[in-house]
C-alpha cells in the first residue's frame, strides 16, 4: 500500500472497524484522522473505548453500510478501507460501489481480504467446510474485475503478508479437541511458518490480497 500518501489532513474510514487495529495502523504510519463504521453496537463501543483509553480522537458510526440513514457520510472521506469484509458477499461490484460512495472524488478505496483462492482456502474447506461456504473465495483478478465494474480505477493490487495459517480456521477447529492436538498442530505450523516466510510474497503463500483504487 505504498501508493497511499501520508497526509495528516486525510480523513480515513474503516468499514467493519472492530477491533480497531487497522485504524491505529493508518493513524500511526499515515497520519490519518481515523473513523470507523460498525454495525454491531458492542463492537462500536469497544473501538471507541480503545481510543478513549489513550485520549486519541476518533469517530465511530454505528450504521449499516447498506442502509446508512444519513447523507453526511457520503463523499466525506479521503480513504475508505475494509479488511475481511468484502469476501463475505458475492456481489463484489455492489460492495465496492458502497465503499466508493463514502469516498470523495479523487480519494482512495482500499480492500484487504484473506487469500482463500489457493492453499489456505483448500485447508479451510477441509477443516471447516461450513465456514468455507460463507466466503466468496475470490482471487486478485476477480477483485480487480469487480473494481472495474464498480467504476473505480485500480492503482495497485497484489499479495500481502508472509505465509501463515491463521486464516484457515485450522486452530479454531483443533482447539476443542483438546490441548494435546491443539499443541501438536499449532507447534507444527509454527515450525513451518518461519521458513515459509523467507519465500517472496505470492498468490500461493501470502495470506492476504489487496486492491487500492481511486474514485473518479
Amino acid at each position: 500500500m505504498a501508493c497511499l500518501p501520508r497526509n495528516e489532513s486525510f480523513r480515513f474510514l474503516e468499514v467493519g472497524c472492530y477491533p480497531g487495529t487497522y485504524m491505529w495502523y493508518f493513524r500511526k504510519y499515515f497520519g490519518y484522522q481515523v473513523s470507523g463504521l460498525e454495525y454491531v453496537d458492542w463492537c462500536a463501543a469497544a473501538v471507541e473505548q480503545s481510543f478513549a483509553d489513550f485520549e486519541v480522537p476518533v469517530e465511530v458510526f454505528q450504521e449499516d453500510l447498506f442502509s446508512i440513514r444519513s447523507n453526511f457520510l457520503k463523499r466525506r472521506f479521503d480513504v475508505v478501507f475494509s479488511r475481511g469484509f468484502v469476501e463475505h458477499f458475492h456481489d463484489t461490484k455492489m460492495l465496492l460501489k458502497c465503499h466508493a460512495e463514502l469516498c470523495r472524488p479523487g480519494g482512495y478505496v482500499v480492500i484487504l481480504i484473506p487469500n482463500h483462492a489457493g492453499i489456505y482456502g483448500r485447508i479451510m474447506k477441509l477443516v471447516a467446510p461450513e465456514k468455507h461456504e460463507m466466503h466468496n473465495l475470490m482471487d486478485i483478478e476477480q477483485l480487480f474485475e469487480g473494481a472495474d465494474m464498480a467504476g473505480v480505477v485500480p492503482v495497485s493490487r497484489g499479495s500481502a503478508g508472509r505465509a501463515g495459517f491463521w486464516n484457515t480456521c485450522l486452530y479454531e477447529t483443533v482447539k476443542p479437541k483438546g490441548r494435546f492436538w491443539y499443541t501438536l498442530v499449532r507447534g507444527a505450523c509454527w515450525l513451518l511458518e518461519p521458513g515459509a516466510r523467507l519465500l517472496p510474497r505470492s498468490k500461493a503463500l501470502s495470506p492476504n490480497i489487496y486492491l487500492v483504487a481511486r474514485v473518479p
